[in-house]
């Protein structure tokens, strides 16, 4: 089943809405809540006319406006109620130096202080102290918000780049380089319990950390701290993401390398018990390589037919193809070529699919043409099958890949009566292959290289 491709829409409208909030922190942390000095305010002198509630209504003069008649007004404190002010008393007042060319236009005046000339009714200090109250709320409620829409970008951004990313599957002739590229493997933390806890235990670490650094050291500003404690998070991520390859790529040899289909099986089943999301379909079929190996075919395919979704992108044409490789293989192994041959075809039209990533393109066109063979081969047609899986033998890496190898050349130096080349081959194979299937396999051609001898 085809999926469009991720949109692009919820990435960029949370981004958005992450860098606005981001600025009404900025804005409210260093511009509009700025600290109120004597050097950025001016002082008025005022006649006052009367005072109720958040307002005191004045008379004042000033040398650009002449006389003017208003009210003055702070915002964050009912200073009016606590003082006794009387008609005609004289106020000094306190105005912000960037409203002052504006006082004529302004409805109220917005003061950061007001004294009589017997008592300091609000100081700048206490003025300040309110607003850093003030300032404080709305950057957290800032913070929460940019926390949830940065959360929210991170969690689509991610969403679409998995799904966009070509992920290099294992396959029964090419398992060892499963994950071994950072930049094309999957989100591999959540398949391992170690990797999660070691990320939710680094982010809530860097927290810890710099909330005590905010509460013990006058220089660091929480602001700082919070964008620090993103980074941290990232690199956390990071921490965690290659130790999760590394984890997955020590289960990847266990088939790769000690070609013990069994134990890689085992761990993949366990992984699979778990949420792991978009990781699901890597383990699937990593899943179906290790039975193919072990020479369950049943439950290679059960595995196969349980994967549904291959999106339309790079990603999803490489698993499709792996998916393809897998299925030749088990109707190659249960003698089915007219299946294996519709499998392998399907496999090639997805490999001429334009978005197929040509990085990729080599390693698995030669899983098809390996299959090539052995189609022609099951077909008594042998031509050219000696060369390439010679060649194969010495320019693959993993220990499986160079067992398959000699497995085929067995094959074709029995099917030629070369029994002593073939005998040679299917020791290596029983030397080297472990508890896959291959090597019970040779056991019985060698078998038939004695009775035919």
């Amino acid at each position: 089943m085809q999926h469009k491709k991720p949109s692009i829409v919820p990435v960029v409208l949370f981004a958005i809405l992450s860098f606005a909030m981001l600025a009404n922190i900025v804005v409210a942390s260093f511009v509009a809540f700025r600290e109120v000095t004597q050097a950025n305010t001016t002082e008025f002198a005022a006649t006052l006319e009367s005072a109720r509630g958040p307002h005191v209504h004045v008379v004042f003069h000033s040398q650009e406006h002449g006389d003017l008649r208003t009210s003055l007004f702070m915002a964050s404190q009912n200073f009016s109620d606590s003082h006794d002010f009387e008609h005609g008393q004289t106020v000094f007042f306190r105005v912000e130096n960037r409203e002052v060319a504006h006082l004529a236009e302004m409805s109220f005046i917005p003061i950061v202080s007001l004294r009589t000339q017997e008592a300091e009714i609000v100081s700048l200090s206490s003025f300040n102290a309110d607003r850093a109250i003030v300032r404080i709320g709305l950057t957290l409620n800032g913070v929460f918000w940019f926390s949830i829409f940065l959360a929210l970008t991170i969690f689509f951004a991610l969403r679409r780049k998995r799904a966009l990313a070509p992920q290099y599957h294992p396959t029964p002739n090419n398992i060892a380089t499963g994950t071994k590229n950072k930049k094309e493997a999957g989100h591999v933390i959540n398949m391992f319990r170690r990797a999660k806890f070691l990320y939710i235990g680094l982010i809530v670490l860097a927290a810890l950390v710099l909330i005590t650094l905010v509460l013990t050291t006058e220089a660091v500003h929480p602001l700082l701290a919070f964008f620090v404690w993103l980074v941290l998070v990232f690199v956390s991520a990071i921490i965690a993401e290659r130790y999760a390859n590394k984890l997955n790529n020590e289960i990847l040899d266990m088939l790769s390398q000690k070609c013990d289909p069994h134990g890689f099986i085992e761990k993949y089943v366990e992984i699979l018990c778990r949420r792991i999301g978009n990781s699901r379909t890597y383990v699937l079929l990593n899943l179906s390589s290790g039975y193919l190996s072990s020479g369950d075919m049943l439950k290679a395919k059960r595995i196969l037919d349980s994967v549904e979704n291959f999106t339309n992108s790079r990603a999803g044409t490489l698993n499709k193809t792996c998916y393809y490789n897998n299925l030749c293989f088990y109707y190659l192994n249960i003698d089915d070529i007219a299946n294996a041959e519709i499998m392998l075809n399907n496999m090639l039209e997805v490999l001429k699919n334009e978005k197929f990533p040509k990085q990729q393109y080599d390693g698995l066109y030669n899983l098809y043409v390996n299959k090539q063979f052995a189609i022609n081969m099951a077909k008594g047609n042998y031509s050219g099958a000696e060369e390439w899986f010679f060649i194969s033998f010495n320019r693959e890496k993993s220990l499986l890949d160079k067992v398959i190898a000699q497995y085929q050349l067995g094959r074709i130096y029995l099917h030629f009566e070369r029994f002593e080349e073939a005998e040679k081959a299917f020791n290596y194979v029983i030397d080297n292959g472990n508890t896959t299937h291959y090597v019970a396999k040779s056991h019985e051609f060698l078998n038939q290289c004695t009775e035919k001898r």
